[in-house]
């Protein structure tokens, strides 16, 4: 089973998904969608910045889902940041803190290169890439 955590501007959502081999192929079936209300573009400052508050509100959350994704067997999770952690100006601050907080390692979102750590990651994105094409490229190039 592989996860995935997409951290929004306004939602963040872990996904778990059940990957099995299948013929010449893989069956990739969607088991859990857990979504959270973060609003974290209402912590933007006139400056740009992610509020502490708003920091704050994201690794609550991200505490939450580890617990969630620690009790469960998980070959992998994947956390992805959107605009939410990308567009702010302080997103190295962010990256840092959320990862202190809970557990998730940061990608450097300024050149997307991940920094592995237990397994976890955190990468940013362009919103027009979905969970579903998301799972399906990293969990697919893993079992490759």
């Amino acid at each position: 089973m592989y996860g995935i955590i997409d951290i929004g501007s306004n939602t963040i959502r872990l996904v778990l998904y059940h990957v099995e081999k299948s013929g010449h192929g893989y069956q990739i079936s969607r088991i859990m969608n857990k979504k959270y209300t973060a609003s974290l573009a209402g912590y933007v400052t006139k400056k740009g910045k992610l509020s502490s508050a708003g920091i704050q509100c994201a690794s609550d959350i991200l505490c939450e889902l580890r617990a969630i994704t620690k009790s469960i067997h998980l070959e992998k999770v994947y956390v992805f940041a959107t605009a939410s952690f990308r567009n702010v100006t302080n997103t190295e601050e962010v990256l840092r803190r959320t990862e202190a907080a809970s557990g998730f390692s940061p990608i450097n979102t300024r050149k997307n290169r991940p920094i592995k750590s237990d397994g976890f990651q955190v990468s940013a994105l362009s919103g027009d890439r979905t969970l579903d094409t998301l799972i399906k490229s990293q969990v697919l190039s893993q079992l490759s």
